[in-house]
């Protein structure tokens, strides 16, 4: 290569005379890096309100399967209908909300729970008597999750708050 374009070559990669560093806490979105810093910078805030860091993951974008604490749950995207929590779950995303932990995305989760597999018998022309057991809908209990994004459909999961019925 001649002499003179290196030199001008040189010149571009360090416009004025100064050289080009990376910086050292700024990532590309997509960088899995920023997964990390986000994950440092943010957990120890959520932990200080109560929250649970579930770690970084996909944010569904229909139901999906988590298991917490020996019990199944299915995780679906929050949308906007309007859920009732109980008061500590409202006050810790509040105060959440508070310290600016940037939310992106809401899941909403149900515990499933294990059932067993039957089958009907077959229908007889006999009345058969309604018991309490066919009027009564499962309770399901829910969860709620926050999550940071980290990259585009991805982020950290903070578990805000689970209840039981």
């Amino acid at each position: 290569m001649d002499e003179h374009l290196a030199s001008s070559i040189a010149r571009r990669a360090s416009p004025y005379g100064l050289a080009v560093l990376p910086e050292r806490d700024t990532y590309e979105y997509t960088d899995p890096c920023n997964e990390a810093a986000v994950e440092q910078h943010w957990r120890p805030i959520c932990e200080d309100h109560g929250a649970t860091v579930l770690g970084i993951r996909d944010v569904p974008t229909t139901p999906v399967r988590l298991t917490l604490d020996g019990i199944e749950w299915e995780l679906a995207p929050f949308g906007t209908a309007e859920r009732d929590v109980p008061a500590v779950v409202f006050n810790r995303w509040r105060a959440l909300e508070g310290a600016n932990v940037p939310f992106f995305y809401w899941l909403w989760g149900e515990e499933q729970p294990l059932r067993p597999k039957m089958r009907p018998l077959p229908e007889t022309t006999e009345a058969r008597p309604s018991s309490w057991t066919d009027r009564l809908a499962p309770l399901r209990d829910p969860i709620v999750v926050g999550v940071i994004p980290t990259a585009p459909g991805r982020g950290l999961w903070v578990l805000i708050g689970k209840w039981f019925h």
